[in-house]
Formats: C-alpha cells, sequence, structure tokens
C-alpha cells in the first residue's frame, strides 16, 4: 500500500532537481531581454489572460525577464470526465528566441508543475507542458501560446491525463521596490 504524501513528494523533488539542473541550459536570446526589459523596470514581468481548450479558464504568468525562468498558473473549468474547478502551477524553461524580420519572437518552452482538480473526489497530477510563445505584435505586450501537457495523476489513483491549450496574456509592468 501506497503511503499517503508520497505521490507529492516525488512530484516536488522531481520539479527541483528539474530547476536545478536545467535552469543554466535554457538561456532567452539578448533581443528579447531587451524586449522584456522595455516592459519592466524590475526583474520580472507579469501577464494575465485567457486559455482556451482542456481545460477553459484564466491564466497568469510571472517571468523573470533575465534568466527566461516563468512560473504560470491557472483557474479553469475542466470538462473531461465529471466536469470540475481545475488549478494548476508550473515553473516553465524558455529555450531561445526565434526572431523574425518583423520583430515578432517565437520562444519554445518545456517545464513541469502540478494539477488539482476539485471533483467528488478530488485528485492531483504531475504536468509537463510544452509549447510556444509568441510575441507577433512588437509593439503590443500581448503574448499567445498554446501547448500540450500530458501528465500523470499521483492521488488519489494513478492513470495518465493529457491537456492542450492556445491562449492569449497580456504582461504589465513591475517596478523594482525602492
Amino acid at each position: 500500500m501506497k503511503r499517503p504524501g508520497t505521490g507529492i513528494a516525488a512530484a516536488a523533488a522531481v520539479f527541483m532537481l528539474l530547476s536545478s539542473v536545467a535552469a543554466p541550459v535554457f538561456a532567452v536570446g539578448d533581443a528579447l531581454k531587451s524586449r522584456a526589459a522595455e516592459l519592466t523596470s524590475g526583474p520580472a514581468i507579469l501577464g494575465g489572460g485567457v486559455m482556451l481548450g482542456e481545460p477553459s479558464g484564466f491564466s497568469a504568468k510571472l517571468w523573470f525577464a533575465e534568466s527566461g525562468f516563468a512560473v504560470d498558473a491557472a483557474v479553469a473549468w475542466s470538462f473531461v470526465g465529471e466536469s470540475s474547478l481545475y488549478m494548476h502551477s508550473s515553473g516553465l524553461f524558455h529555450f531561445s528566441s526565434v526572431e523574425t524580420e518583423g520583430g515578432q519572437f517565437i520562444l519554445p518552452y518545456g517545464g513541469v508543475g502540478l494539477t488539482w482538480r476539485a471533483r467528488s473526489t478530488s485528485s492531483l497530477a504531475l504536468r509537463i507542458p510544452v509549447g510556444a510563445s509568441i510575441f507577433a505584435f512588437p509593439e503590443l505586450p500581448l503574448e499567445f501560446f498554446l501547448e500540450i501537457v500530458p501528465g500523470m495523476q499521483i492521488v488519489p489513483s494513478t492513470e495518465a491525463e493529457f491537456g492542450a491549450g492556445i491562449g492569449a496574456r497580456v504582461y504589465f509592468p513591475l517596478s523594482r521596490s525602492r
């Protein structure tokens, strides 16, 4: 019999290991760093918006511009199986950016995080998002994103999960506190 909490501890250990090993490998291009610097006078930018797909709802992302690391979160509604309130949070590592001649950026990313679904029997799952952030309008702080998310439910039982979505976020500047 599995001890309660071992799945959560394993997921946390995997996240911490991936964060410490992978963070230096993923670097964001200088052009995108300067674009991020235009959006913020502090160390990070905060975006908020919507996502459509499975699940559909509201999305937020705190992006640490210098490192390319971000934390995203969502509150949404899942329509798979027993409909439920859905929440997730993930650490995302952005790979080097691709810049077009018109000043648009495409940033592939990967990450790891946790999902919680509130249903008659709540569940907790490990999620592994893989996607791309697209900044299509150089003059607007607007990100479009698309992702696929394989995962594994770890509580109350073990089973595979899969999600996908598209969305958009508007970024707001964060200032350094003085």
